[in-house]
């Protein structure tokens, strides 16, 4: 793929991962992205890097453009290697370019690249820099994802540059949002993982960027918002307040099948009233995708075998990434099977109670299987749950 313009000002330079299918976590069936914008005015300006494995298509396609060693500052919104990778191949090609960042991200580059301190030109909020006919505005944005992230707007093309936020992980071409099929639920997906835990601070910089009312955001990864963006902006806006919809997600871990009938029976409850309802199988599936639906989800059923004397660790594993996506509110149900001591059901209700989750006060266990009145049981619980 070669570079391409977002703005009258600013042309896409970064990089494609078709074969990218996990991203720390995130299931990526349709690749990634590692996004780079150059901004040119009288001098030249770089928005981020890319990851370290991709520096070199970086390098390329800035001299499709100019000569990287007349670009005049490189912007790190962001200082995670994703996003900075390329920064030390970038300062021997570009070696008079300034490295513009907030301070908590310069000393975060410092540590990650040793990056000299005379490098930096850090900026504060509000602050701006001028390329000659193309300005550039910062703005301060701590914890939409880390703690030093900022956003770079294009005040002379309406053009955003928020770096993770309003992101997805996806791969195409062409590389704008509104031709890109379903980009809003792998938008969902990478939102649920990467943003939900900080929720709040999401909702403040959606706030941010109504205000400025940019014509195109362009994130670091994923397709580019050339409209607006308002179908990403209020799609945050719903998954950071009230993302629940008519839906219940039922996951769980089996051994010999026991769990596996108990799990049916609840979602076929749960589908007789009327709810969407989503099985998953853990170990089995894309934890993303998962907690993707958990969040649009009224509702969780979860279960387990008892497994010495406890929980499944397919279930003790999947608990940590429940709690970082604020479950609290939902209805909730645990189930699970036993041989002889049992219990481990009643430990994940226990679990999900910590969790803040409204719970049912049934906790059906079965030995082995269910049987026959176990199942009508496990329906009508299925349908309980999906009334509230």
């Amino acid at each position: 793929m070669s570079t391409f313009p977002v703005s009258e000002h600013a042309s896409w330079v970064g990089a494609l991962d078709w074969n990218l299918q996990d991203f720390h976590g995130l299931y990526c069936p349709r690749g990634g992205s590692y996004n780079a914008y150059l901004v040119r005015g009288a001098k030249a300006a770089l928005i981020d890097s890319v990851y370290t494995p991709f520096a070199g298509q970086l390098l390329q396609h800035l001299k499709e453009l100019v000569d990287p060693a007349e670009i005049s500052y490189i912007v790190a919104n962001h200082a995670e290697i994703d996003h900075s990778g390329a920064l030390p191949q970038l300062l021997t090609a570009a070696s008079e370019a300034a490295v513009v960042c907030t301070a908590r991200c310069r000393d975060m580059l410092m540590a990650c690249h040793q990056v000299p301190a005379a490098r930096f030109q850090v900026v504060k909020d509000g602050d701006t820099l001028d390329l000659g006919g193309a300005t550039l505005r910062f703005y301060e944005v701590p914890l939409v994802h880390w703690p030093e992230t900022m956003f770079t707007y294009l005040v002379e093309d309406q053009a955003l540059f928020p770096c993770d936020f309003l992101g997805a992980q996806v791969a195409a071409l062409p590389f704008f949002a509104d031709q890109v099929p379903g980009v809003l639920n792998e938008a969902r997906d990478y939102y649920t993982f990467l943003m939900r835990a900080y929720a709040k601070a999401a909702l403040t910089g959606v706030a941010r960027v109504r205000e400025l009312a940019p014509r195109v955001i362009a994130p670091s990864h994923g397709p580019i918002w050339r409209d607006g963006g308002e179908d990403i902006l209020a799609a945050y806006e719903r998954w950071s307040a009230n993302p629940e919809q008519n839906l219940v997600v039922v996951a769980y871990a089996s051994l010999w099948g026991g769990t596996e009938a108990m799990a049916q029976a609840v979602a076929d409850g749960a589908g007789e009233s009327g709810a969407t309802v989503k099985l998953y199988r853990l170990g089995a599936c894309p934890v993303s995708r998962v907690l993707g639906d958990i969040l649009e989800a009224k509702a969780v059923a979860l279960g387990t075998p008892t497994f010495v004397g406890g929980i499944h660790p397919a279930l003790a594993w999947f608990l940590p990434f429940l709690s970082m996506i604020r479950p609290q509110g939902k209805r909730g149900l645990t189930f699970g099977t036993a041989g002889w001591a049992g219990g481990g059901a009643r430990k994940l209700w226990k679990e999900l109670q910590g969790l803040g989750l409204n719970l049912l006060e049934d906790v059906p266990e079965s030995r082995f299987v269910p049987g026959p009145a176990e199942t009508e049981r496990l329906r009508g619980l299925g349908r309980k749950l999906a009334q509230g």
